[in-house]
């Protein structure tokens, strides 16, 4: 698990390049905020393909009550 600091697309792509998995919270940019709409409206699966310089998957979670947290995943 890695902290929100590491969201950046330069860190995905020497991540896979090193051949290392990983899981860190997205960070609620525009793009991620349309999907977390999606997703509250039924529209979208709670694991999608991710483009960020790389296919990633986003990985939709929900916690207690209705909070969601959006997570990337290799």
């Amino acid at each position: 698990m890695m902290d929100r600091g590491f969201f950046k697309t330069e860190m995905i792509k020497l991540l896979e390049s090193m051949d290392i998995n990983f899981i860190m919270p997205a960070v609620r940019n525009e793009r991620i905020k349309r999907m977390l709409n999606e997703f509250a409206k039924g529209n979208i699966p709670s694991v999608i393909e991710y483009e960020m310089g790389s296919k990633v998957y986003l990985v939709i979670a929900r916690g207690q009550g209705k909070k969601i947290s959006p997570l990337i995943s290799s």
